[in-house]
Order: C-alpha cells, then sequence, then structure tokens
C-alpha cells in the first residue's frame, strides 16, 4: 500500500535577487537545503503554477510554488514502540534513536513515530489541524533517544500544550560530551537563534539585541557532572528549564563540551586520540549520544504527580561499558 502526504503549496511574495540561483531561492522559500533542493528538481518533485522548472524559469509574484510528496510505502514494517505508560488519556513512549518523531516539509518518505503509534495505539489526538502530528504534544530530535508523552484526544492535547507552555515539566537529559567537565555544575542562559548560514543550525548569543531584526528565544540549561573518562569524555545529566530546538546541542557546542556523534554540531577539527574499540563504536553511532531519561509532569486530567524514566539506548549502553574501564575517580555532586 502506498501513502501521499499532501502537496506544500507557497505563494511568490518576494522574488529572487539572483535569477540564475534559482535553487538557492527555494531552498530558502521551501525551508530546504540547496542539495535536498536539487534533488527534487531532478524529480520535477518542485512545480510553478503546476508546471516543471527549469534553468529558464522566471518566477513572478503571486506564483504558486508546489512541493510535491513522495510516496510513503505503508506495507514496510513498522517498528513497535516500548510503551512506559498508558492510560485514557495519555502514552508515554520510549522513542528510539533515528526516528523521526512526525513528518515535517522534507517530503521525506521516511516511517516516523507518528506512523508507529498509530499502528500500536487505540487512538490519538487529531493533531489539532495537522493530522502528521497526531498525538504530538512535544518532540525529540531524529537522533535523540528517550521518553516522550503523548495525548490520546484533543482535550487532553491542548491541556499538555498549556502544560509545557507554562513551563510546568521537569526534563532530565543524559548526555556524552567530549571533553572534560570542568566544574560538577555549569548552568547555561543565553537566547538561541536559527543560524543564517546554515538553515539546519540554531547559533547561542547572551545578547539579543544584537540580532537586529532576528528572532530569539529564551533557553535556560543545567549541565551536572556525572562521570569522566580518560582522555576526554564527560557524562552528564541536563535539565532544561525551556524546550528550544537543539537546546541541549547548542549549549554543549557554546560551552566547548559538544555531544559524542552530533554531526550537525561536532565539528572535530583533528581525530581524537582514544582507544580504537571505543573509536569504532563511536563510528558506528548514526546521531548524537543523548537521551531523554526522565520527565515529571502533572497529569493534565486527574492533577496527580507524574514521574516516569526511560533505559537508554543500545547504542549509548554499549558505549559506556565501553568507557568503564577509562572512567576517572567518582566525583560527588
Amino acid at each position: 500500500m502506498v501513502e501521499s502526504k499532501k502537496s506544500l503549496i507557497q505563494v511568490v511574495t518576494q522574488l529572487p535577487t539572483n535569477p540564475k540561483r534559482l535553487d538557492v531561492w527555494l531552498a530558502q522559500m521551501l525551508q530546504l537545503s540547496r542539495s535536498r533542493v536539487q534533488q527534487l528538481l531532478v524529480k520535477n518533485s518542485i512545480t510553478i503554477n503546476g508546471q516543471s522548472i527549469n534553468s529558464k524559469t522566471k518566477p513572478k509574484l503571486g506564483d504558486q510554488i508546489t512541493l510535491l510528496p513522495e510516496a510513503k510505502n505503508t506495507d514496510l514494517e513498522l517498528p513497535d514502540i516500548p510503551i512506559l505508560y498508558e492510560d485514557d488519556d495519555i502514552l508515554v513512549v520510549n522513542k528510539p534513536s533515528g526516528l523521526k518523531v512526525h513528518a515535517g516539509n522534507s517530503l521525506s518518505c521516511e516511517i516516523t513515530l507518528v506512523d508507529c503509534l498509530r499502528k500500536q495505539a487505540t487512538k490519538l489526538s487529531s493533531g489539532l489541524g495537522d493530522p502528521t502530528r497526531q498525538g504530538i504534544v512535544h518532540r525529540l530530535d531524529q537522533f535523540t533517544s528517550g521518553v516522550l508523552i503523548c495525548a490520546k484526544n484533543d482535550p487532553t492535547h491542548i491541556a499538555m500544550q498549556n502544560i509545557f507552555r507554562q513551563r510546568q515539566v521537569e526534563k532530565e537529559y543524559l548526555a556524552l560530551l567530549c571533553g572534560i567537565m570542568p566544574d560538577s555544575e555549569i548552568f547555561c542562559e543565553s537566547y538561541l537563534y536559527r543560524d543564517p548560514k546554515h538553515r539546519k543550525k540554531f547559533a547561542s548569543t547572551s545578547d539579543p539585541t544584537s540580532l537586529k531584526e532576528t528572532r530569539s528565544r529564551l533557553a535556560i540549561s543545567t549541565f551536572q557532572r556525572i562521570a569522566t573518562y580518560d582522555p576526554c569524555f564527560s557524562l552528564a545529566k541536563v535539565f532544561i528549564k525551556t524546550g528550544r530546538t537543539h537546546q541541549i546541542r547548542v549549549h554543549a557546542k557554546a560551552l566547548h563540551l559538544p555531544i559524542i556523534g552530533d554531526q550537525l554540531y561536532f565539528l572535530k577539527t583533528k581525530p581524537l586520540k582514544i582507544p580504537s574499540e571505543i573509536k569504532q563504536i563511536i563510528a558506528n553511532l548514526r546521531g548524537q549520544v543523548l537521551h531523554a531519561r526522565r520527565i515529571k509532569f502533572f497529569h493534565p486530567t486527574h492533577g496527580k504527580i507524574m514521574s516516569f524514566k526511560a533505559p537508554i539506548n543500545q547504542g549509548f549502553h554499549d558505549l559506556l561499558l565501553a568507557l568503564a574501564p577509562y572512567r576517572k575517580p567518582r566525583f560527588h555532586l
């Protein structure tokens, strides 16, 4: 069985400054990478007023840009998602690393957490107007694993959104950092904004007034050192007061302690001098070693305090097991 998402439609309100680089302009319009736009153009998956685009195409104000979806093969075997808790209103799961929470605007035909939960769950909320986000009241990055709350009906969905908006949720993560944390606890407060040079990344500043018209949002994280390992690793708990996109990953980079395996924010300038078996495990990782370990919140229906922990994924476990012989004397927090 093949299932398609709805087309994404944009109306041209501003013409490209360089007509010869339509791929750059389309990437900005559709919020895609330039290489992804080029792939889609080859497949004729982007049209203007229903017509395919070529090098001679000159967009005009009011033109309709359409992003045609790729078909998703729903006959693929969907992984079973570990369920930590379920009642009539909420579903708490342990999201695997590598699985997107929901479909975005990338036209990817990848299987998502929503697809898996549709198969498993008795019911999910409608997504409040967006069926690709059924049940989703908060999210984790694709390669971040761990505990995630889903709503099973619309009233609960709205209530949980308000709980998150009012910062009434306690969230604890585990992260393996590259570098030795100099202090037992590091507080990080800054303003995050989308990197103007790389649309998939976020950057950090302590002075939002310096950004002029660029939108920024306050982000607050606390890193607590659990252990360090020779020659250059720290295992940390991370508590976040806000829930910004890529928040922990950006703050870790700003502290010069990037998360191991983070292919977006950990740019290695020189090879790490680490044991070969550990190097091999890291090389096999598909993403950042970051896990949402615990979440605590008031139940949206009866108001009782709920707290759930999710066990770390196998890759994280194997890496910590390999690092155990290199652990330095335990620090006391």
